[in-house]
């Protein structure tokens, strides 16, 4: 397994190691609200996943201030480079693996999550190591950066992603209108994906009206829209498809079509939505 010592990344003297569920965010610091999700999100892996990887404990390495100090934080990143993958809604699926030595990642992908940390990393974020244990196997380490608002990068939790309808229990807000949030694993909202469709009517002419959009952090997210009159109604059909970093988003050749497939979370869909005049 690697480990952080194989790396000359030291931002500042770091703190005492600490168990991951006893972590307490310092109200007083810039970086409270990132270190409570990274601490939820701990919580939320070890109840959940925790079979396959176990967070153990973390270590505060300190704030990047620096371009310098930035791209060794980066290194750190590509090179303690874990994620997971599977179904994240049927736990004895999900695996944690190594993204440069896993056969199934393509070139194309790495690179992608080689970008993905690179944009992830900026100026002022603090720097954890996060200790894991692979049960039967060993320990290894990976690098968590958070901001004042939530965590920027850590390679296993953000494989963590779920979709679910903004209007709990409904596939879609109302017949002329769909939404859907995508969620980090600390709870809040990672992303959306959302369509609506409105007839104009004046009198015996009618126009149609649109709004589709998707949009993700830390991944990809596309939707395509398709829209067509029917009668005094307005028809919209739509395609998305979601994915962490690890996922290929793709539009099909028919430039309609969205396909999500690869290792981390993903999710696609397609329906009709519609809107007539009275």
């Amino acid at each position: 397994m690697k480990t952080l010592q194989l790396l000359a990344f030291v931002l500042a003297t770091a703190a005492p190691t600490m168990a991951a569920l006893d972590w307490t965010p310092d109200s007083t610091t810039d970086s409270a609200g990132g270190l409570t999700d990274l601490i939820v999100g701990a919580g939320e892996w070890n109840g959940n996943y925790g079979h396959a990887a176990l967070i153990t404990g973390g270590q505060y390495l300190g704030i990047i201030r620096t371009e310098e100090e930035r791209n060794r934080a980066v290194a750190a990143m590509l090179a303690l480079d874990y994620a997971a993958s599977g179904d994240f809604t049927n736990p004895a699926s999900v695996e944690v693996f190594d993204v440069s030595e896993n056969p199934r990642v393509s070139r194309e992908a790495y690179f992608r999550w080689a970008a993905s940390a690179d944009s992830a990393a900026c100026i002022g974020q603090e720097a954890y190591l996060v200790d894991w244990q692979i049960p039967g196997v060993g320990p290894f380490q990976t690098i968590a950066l958070v901001t004042d608002q939530t965590v920027a990068w850590e390679g296993i939790l953000q494989s963590a992603a779920y979709e679910e309808p903004d209007t709990p229990g409904t596939l879609a807000a109302g017949r002329s209108s769909m939404s859907r949030r995508i969620k980090w694993i600390w709870g809040s909202t990672r992303g959306r994906i959302s369509a609506k469709v409105q007839a104009i009517c004046n009198g015996p002419r009618i126009s149609c009206q649109k709004t589709c959009d998707a949009w993700m952090s830390v991944g990809t997210a596309i939707i395509k829209c398709e829209i067509e009159k029917a009668g005094e109604c307005c028809n919209l059909k739509y395609s998305f498809g979601w994915g962490t970093p690890l996922v290929d988003v793709e539009v099909a050749r028919d430039g309609f079509s969205v396909t999500a497939s690869g290792l981390g979370s993903n999710g696609e869909g397609n329906g009709t939505l519609i809107d007539c005049c009275d």
